[in-house]
This record gives structure tokens, C-alpha cells and sequence, in this order.
């Protein structure tokens, strides 16, 4: 009798977990959870592409190529990864699968190309040449056609991210005399500088559910990770240290942001609470680790995003048909969906 009666206590408490998977969850769970993160590193003896679980372990070389690969950036969905890679003094953007395998090349020009960012969707990489002698903002097919100039500012302008919903980009441009933080529609129109400050702000992140922005900003007088508002109101100081904090990029379900920093004498990548606590170290190689992005689980949930208010038919309209994703909250949809 006893045996039947535990035997009954378990299905029940199995009931009640599957039914719970089941109804609607909060946003914190909808959204990727703890993926691995990429970076650039020189432990090598020259700059490759490496993987690690979010807690520092399982560290995979991807690229092994005696090129220097930098600057790695994940799909939404954690399957592939944007990256740079020059040879012979050139820099082209390149893709590989989230292993390591089915290397393409994306860029031809002349012209250093570099600083890819995903499309939510994954049909778009954005990024930054030098071609037409000037640092502008292009973007292009994710199979590296339809190459399109975004930015035609004498100035230069770099480190562009996009909204998760697709629907804007953010980028640096120094045509007010320093870096500052602009956003514009995914086609270039209707540019609108964020950040006013005199100093330096630079590295935008866009965070998972578009309410906020991490970047760099020397404004403290060491460079260190701030966030703000997706509006450019609101900045925050997260790390507030007198070493070199920098390139902040979002754990996919916004609760974390990893950065790399010389805090204790050689640059490291190490992980905080998106409030500013609980900082942790991940790395402790010889060389150089640096630019650090994470990407998802690639059997974890699509994250839901919340749609910007011009977005035609979704995100904040109140008549919006279907008023969200399946599995999200009302306003929030998964990228990619109709």
C-alpha cells in the first residue's frame, strides 16, 4: 500500500511539473538560456575564434587557421557565427557553423570589412567597411549578397547592432566631434542621435527584450560598461572600475552581460548580473581574450521580443492579429513570425 501510494505522490508531482511547462511562461524563461559564448583569443600565438560554456568551462578552439579571426558575433538562434578574418593585411567577414565547420566567405572588397551583427531573423548581417575611403555602416544578405551602403556621413561610423526586432540599428558615429550613440531605421532613414555626452560612448549591445542598451563609455575616466534606456535616457555605470572594461554583449535571456577587462592585468572575458553584481571571471589564459558574444542553446526556446511601436500590425497596435507569438506575452513575438 505504501508503494502504490508513493507510486501515485510521484505522478502527481510529475503532472503538475509537465503542466506547468505547459502554461504560459514569464518572460525570463521564454528567452534563451545560459548558451555558450564565443571570443577572440591570442593563446595561440595568433587570433582565433574559441567557444566556452557560460560558466567558463569546455573551452573549444573553433578556427585554427594561422589567419587572425576576430570579432565573433552568433545568430539569434546560436547556429552560426559572424566573424572577421585578415589575411594579408585585409579583413572580410566570414561565417561558420556554431562547431567550427562550413566556413564561407562573405566580403571580397579591397576595403577592411568587419564588426558583423546578426539579424534577429538571421537574413541580415550588418557592419562596417572602409570602402569609398570612408568607415560607414553597410549591410547585406546572410549569404553575403546585396551588399548596401546604410551611412553617408564624412565622419566615420561603426559598432552597429540591430533591435530585436529587426526593425532598427544602432551604431557609433563621430560626426559630433566624439563617439556617440546614434539609432536609425534598418534601411539608414531617420537617424537620431542617443547619447550627448563629451566623452566616448561606443560598443552599443542591444539588450534581448529592446528596452535597453549596454556600450562603453569613458565618461568615468576608465573605460567601463554602462546601460541605458533604449531611448538614450536612464545611463547607468555597471562596472565602475578603474581598469579597461569593454565590448559588453547580453546572455540571451537579459538577465547577464559578459565583457572582457584588464582588471587583473591582462584582458580577461568575465560575466556580471545585468544590474552590475555578482562579477565573475571566466578566462585565465596567457594571451589576450577578448570580444565576447553569447549565443543560445540551439534546443532552447526562441526568445520573445517586444516590438517597436512603428512596427505595422504587431508589438504595441491594439489591434494587432495575432496580439503576440505563441508562448509569449501580449506584445511580444518571436522573430522570424508572421
Amino acid at each position: 500500500m505504501r508503494r502504490v501510494g508513493a507510486s501515485i505522490l510521484v505522478f502527481i508531482v510529475l503532472l503538475l511539473i509537465c503542466m506547468s511547462y505547459g502554461a504560459a511562461r514569464p518572460m525570463s524563461l521564454l528567452a534563451v538560456g545560459n548558451g555558450r559564448i564565443v571570443f577572440a583569443s591570442e593563446r595561440t600565438g595568433n587570433w582565433e575564434l574559441f567557444t566556452m560554456n557560460a560558466d567558463g568551462g569546455n573551452v573549444i578552439n573553433l578556427t585554427n587557421s594561422p589567419a587572425d579571426d576576430e570579432r565573433p558575433s552568433y545568430s539569434t538562434d546560436g547556429q552560426k557565427i559572424a566573424f572577421t578574418r585578415t589575411i594579408g593585411g585585409n579583413a572580410d567577414i566570414y561565417t561558420i557553423n556554431a562547431n567550427g565547420s562550413g566556413l564561407q566567405r562573405l566580403t571580397t572588397d579591397p576595403a577592411d570589412d568587419n564588426g558583423a551583427q546578426w539579424s534577429p531573423d538571421g537574413t541580415k548581417i550588418v557592419f562596417r567597411s572602409i570602402r569609398n575611403d570612408n568607415t560607414d555602416i553597410y549591410v547585406m544578405n546572410a549569404d553575403g549578397t546585396g551588399q548596401t551602403r546604410l551611412t553617408t556621413n564624412s565622419s566615420p561610423e561603426t559598432g552597429s547592432d540591430w533591435s530585436p526586432d529587426g526593425q532598427k540599428i544602432i551604431f557609433v558615429s563621430t560626426r559630433t566631434g566624439n563617439g556617440d550613440i546614434f539609432m536609425m531605421n534598418s534601411d539608414g532613414s531617420g537617424q537620431v542621435q542617443l547619447t550627448t555626452n563629451p566623452a566616448n560612448d561606443i560598443s552599443p549591445a542591444w539588450s534581448p527584450d529592446g528596452s535597453r542598451i549596454a556600450f562603453r563609455s569613458d565618461r568615468s575616466g576608465a573605460a567601463d560598461v554602462y546601460v541605458m534606456q533604449s531611448n538614450g535616457q536612464g545611463t547607468v555605470n555597471l562596472s565602475n572600475h578603474p581598469a579597461e572594461d569593454r565590448d559588453p554583449a547580453w546572455s540571451p535571456d537579459g538577465s547577464k552581460i559578459v565583457f572582457h577587462s584588464d582588471r587583473n592585468g591582462d584582458y580577461e572575458i568575465y560575466v556580471m548580473d545585468a544590474d552590475g553584481s555578482d562579477v565573475v571571471r571566466l578566462t585565465y589564459s596567457p594571451g589576450r581574450d577578448l570580444e565576447p558574444d553569447w549565443g543560445g542553446n540551439e534546443d532552447s526556446p526562441p526568445p520573445c521580443y517586444i516590438l517597436s511601436t512603428n512596427h505595422s500590425g504587431q508589438g504595441s497596435d491594439p489591434v494587432a492579429s495575432p496580439n503576440r507569438s505563441t508562448g509569449c506575452n501580449t506584445g511580444q513575438y518571436i522573430a522570424g513570425e508572421n
